[in-house]
């Protein structure tokens, strides 16, 4: 009725045979988790008198298809929209400031996001998991974000934020950026390639997080802070290995320059059977080969003493180790939790180099 101004928390929790709202003028809040699990609920019309939405308002609304975000709205929650997997296109107002983080996480079927005028800050990870995604398109009156192309970048377009998951093919960050934020490639499922150009200085942990076509991320010659080698993304005079795309595939031997392997550099390549360290490796940092589901064999030199947390966590496939030391050496390793699958593998002592050829393994995982 049109004397309610305020949707309280929970509202229309779970009427799954609602398949319409209309919102009368005069309704400012709409509290959290309102219409959550309303998974017949094709429409919404929301009024400009509203001001809050909740967290979690419309959360798993999974047949709703489209919403437009009115410019009285100021605040969305976070989770407003998640799981809303109808969900085609998002119009967020002029008068909305915040993103909430998660907001619209795990929308598949959303192509296209509008953001308005006064939009100050997006949340973490608020678009991740949307991976029909193609178009984040910025009012050019923001002061805070812009967008190329689909993809999200702050005002003076120096950070990139957001590539939207459903990208494909090529991609060449444009001169000028000089942060790659985290997650910004998350899950671009058909991005095959990446050029990074001459001014990043930046690119932080999990940016081609998911990324499982992703072959080859190339570095401009004159980059001063990363260099490329076979696709895989080092530090400028390839000591660090940062990233190995997820794309990459079978065998891999790490370059005799490299002292460290980074967090998470090699997670989530499903496709990697055997990956061979040299002795000049020093360290491996947290989760560096995370979720590599189809590697079998991994080679470690003498020069590894410690092994950081979760670096072959749930690495399921892992069932043959070959250390270059005897057995006493590896003993003493400092193993850290979360590397279960590498303690559960068999091992093979004073390894010189190569792995054997099981005969009638046609693929090289080692098995017939």
């Amino acid at each position: 009725p049109d004397s309610v101004i305020t949707i309280g928390n929970a509202a229309f929790y779970g009427c799954t045979s609602l398949t319409s709202v209309t919102i009368p003028d005069g309704v400012t809040s709409i509290g959290g988790s309102a219409f959550s699990s309303c998974d017949s609920l094709v429409t919404v019309t929301i009024p400009d008198s509203v001001i809050t939405i909740g967290n979690a308002a419309f959360y798993g609304c999974t047949s709703l298809i489209s919403v437009t975000i009115p410019d009285g709205v100021t605040t969305i929650g976070m989770w407003a929209f998640v799981e809303c997997n109808s969900l085609m296109s998002v119009i967020i107002g002029n008068n909305v400031t915040a993103i909430g983080k998660y907001e619209f996480a795990h929308c598949d079927a959303l192509t296209t996001v509008t953001i308005g005028d006064n939009v100050s800050s997006i949340g973490r990870n608020a678009f991740s998991r949307c991976d029909s995604l193609t178009s984040i398109t910025v009012s050019g009156s923001n002061a805070y974000y812009c967008s190329e192309k689909g993809v999200l970048f702050n005002r003076d377009k120096t950070s990139l934020v957001k590539c939207p998951s459903g990208k494909n093919g090529t991609y060449t960050i444009p001169e000028g950026v000089v942060n790659v934020e985290s997650y910004a490639f998350e899950r671009c499922m058909n991005l095959t390639s990446v050029i990074v150009s001459n001014s990043v200085e930046e690119i932080k942990d999990r940016a081609f997080s998911g990324c499982n076509s992703l072959t080859s991320i190339a570095v401009s010659e004159n980059n001063p802070n990363y260099s490329s080698e076979n696709g895989v993304l080092f530090d400028k005079n390839k000591t660090t290995l940062i990233q190995c795309p997820g794309g990459k595939v079978g065998d891999y031997s790490i370059p005799n320059s490299v002292i460290s392997i980074g967090g998470y550099a090699f997670e989530d390549c499903d496709s990697l059977i055997a990956v061979t360290i040299p002795n000049s490796v020093s360290s491996i940092v947290y989760a560096a080969f995370a979720n590599c589901s189809a590697l079998t064999k991994i080679a470690i030199p003498t020069s590894v003493i410690a092994i950081d947390y979760s670096v072959f966590r749930d690495c399921d496939s892992l069932s043959n180790v070959y250390y270059s030391g005897n057995e006493e050496m590896a003993a003493d390793m400092d193993i850290h939790e979360g590397n279960e699958s590498l303690l559960k593998a068999t091992w093979h002592y004073n390894w010189t180099g190569g792995f054997p050829v099981v005969p009638g393994d046609a693929n090289g995982d080692g098995k017939v």
